[in-house]
């Protein structure tokens, strides 16, 4: 795979994590979430420790094509900044999460088509 190919994937795998900070620093919530994930692909846990300052993300993410182990930090005081931590080769890294948001809002475009409603519970 090359360097561009693995870039490209981390920048949407890092898009995907922008939207749980936001999620997070919008309720009152302090704790450790802990989720497992599977596809037919690969399989992986992500911890979130979720602070009144900071979030720390951890990913690992195993497929065959591409395998992720890898810590982000999100500091609420500079939300458009993840810090990114790779233990493995002892290297971090910032990513402009403004950018990668425009970046995606440019090559992604949805629609939304109202179905019907339905009431489920009184």
């Amino acid at each position: 795979m090359s360097e561009e190919t693995r870039m490209q994937k981390l920048s949407l795998l890092v898009l995907a994590a922008t939207v749980m900070p936001a999620v997070a620093y919008a309720a009152p919530f302090e704790g450790v979430v802990e989720m497992k994930m599977s596809t037919k692909g690969g399989s992986g846990t992500m911890t979130m420790s979720i602070g009144k300052k900071a979030m720390r993300n951890e990913m690992n993410i195993q497929t065959p094509q591409f395998p992720v182990k890898m810590t982000m930090l999100f500091k609420k005081d500079s939300p458009d900044v993840a810090y990114t931590i790779n233990d493995q080769d002892k290297t971090y890294g910032e990513i402009d999460l403004k950018k990668t948001r425009d970046k995606a809002s440019e090559t992604r475009k949805f629609t939304a088509k109202k179905l019907g409603t339905e009431k489920i519970s009184d």
